[in-house]
């Protein structure tokens, strides 16, 4: 089945996963890592929607969650790239097969003229994809190699996947991950679009070049996600270990000093959890966007712990876990310190600016 202009497209729907694909491509780039000379083979229409296509598109999302080195962030405002000019335009238009594949096509020509230029770069098969997964609008586009399991054969001007029985995308060798719904809705959510991915350690410039990527988030919006996922755990979903959310807190804030300050999802929530993708998926059901691993600002995340207050004059820091106990109590309005070793204190200071 060949996607046409007049395809329905609820019958291209895979129900297990919640996969509705509209377009699908996948074109070659070969080069050899320290050679300059790059050699494309464009497929010249898009590919037959099967359930190799479904298997291979469905794997590749979920690459993103399960991927360490995903990193999140949005279009540049200067420098627009082909890849961002043609898959705006796309958008823009009808969306139809025709300017799809144009998109892919130019895209990757742009990127053929960059890569000749990184001696260490290695082609491969990059992966277009225009597809819904759980209602979401994505754009995908990946690369992948043959030893990752992935089979094609060129027939009649397309490529066309053989098999992914063997199939390994827990690490795709580079991936952007647009989502479509965020960027339409940018006055209303100012969420980072897209997503990027690399089996290196940091995502290779002239991949985020080729793509119009900004600067990745920074450790202080990854804290403040961070933030914003733990406290959003109802009481009744923290590990049953904890007798109450301040106590699961202080734990996680101490483990975490003692990790460096290095927060990875996937051990916080294998340890608290017994599910290394609990966070990650809490996160995406949120619609949270935070990278799976990043250096945690302490004093941001000092205030899972401590309530530091300004007002009246008075500058105040208090323990998450004194207040509305023995030691500090709020009633009517009122803050009560019961402690007399603090009252001391203060009156000592007191004397001794008096007699000073």
């Amino acid at each position: 089945m060949q996607l046409s202009e007049h395809t329905n497209f609820k019958n291209l729907i895979n129900k297990k996963y919640m996969i509705e694909i509209h377009h699908y491509v996948i074109h070659e780039l070969e080069k050899q890592a320290t050679s300059m000379d790059v050699n494309e083979k464009l497929s010249q229409g898009l590919a037959e929607i099967n359930g190799f296509a479904f298997a291979l598109v469905e794997k590749m999302h979920v690459a993103f969650k399960e991927d360490s080195s995903t990193k999140n962030t949005k279009f540049t405002d200067t420098n627009e790239s082909p890849f961002q000019n043609t898959l705006k335009s796309y958008l823009q238009n009808e969306c139809t097969s025709d300017d799809f594949l144009k998109f892919s096509k130019d895209s990757l020509i742009d990127l053929k003229n960059r890569i000749k230029g990184e001696s260490l770069s290695v082609g491969g098969f990059y992966v277009f994809a225009d597809y819904k997964f759980n209602e979401k609008k994505y754009i995908l586009v990946g690369l992948l190699r043959k030893e990752d399991g992935f089979d094609t054969e060129f027939k009649n001007g397309v490529f066309v996947v053989k098999g992914i029985k063997n199939l390994n995308i827990n690490k795709l060798a580079m991936g952007f991950r647009f989502n479509v719904d965020i960027y339409d809705n940018q006055i209303d959510d100012d969420r980072n679009y897209i997503a990027l991915i690399t089996t290196g350690k940091t995502i290779s410039k002239y991949f985020r070049d080729w793509v119009s990527a900004k600067g990745l988030i920074n450790n202080d919006a990854n804290t403040k996600a961070f933030i914003e996922i733990i406290t959003s755990i109802k009481k009744e979903e923290i590990p049953k270990r904890f007798n109450s959310k301040i106590e699961f807190w202080t734990s996680l804030y101490t483990f975490i000093e003692e990790s460096d300050k290095y927060v990875k999802l996937e051990i916080v929530s294998a340890m608290y959890f017994d599910d290394k993708f609990f966070l990650i998926s809490f996160a995406n059901e949120k619609g949270i966007v935070i990278d799976n691993e990043f250096s945690c600002d302490m004093n941001r995340l000092k205030s899972l712990i401590e309530i530091r207050v300004k007002a009246d004059g008075i500058d105040l820091k208090i323990p998450r876990n004194k207040i509305n106990n023995e030691d500090i109590s709020i009633d009517n309005g009122s803050v009560t310190i019961h402690s007399q070793e603090f009252a001391e204190e203060i009156l000592q200071e007191l004397i001794l600016f008096q007699n000073g």
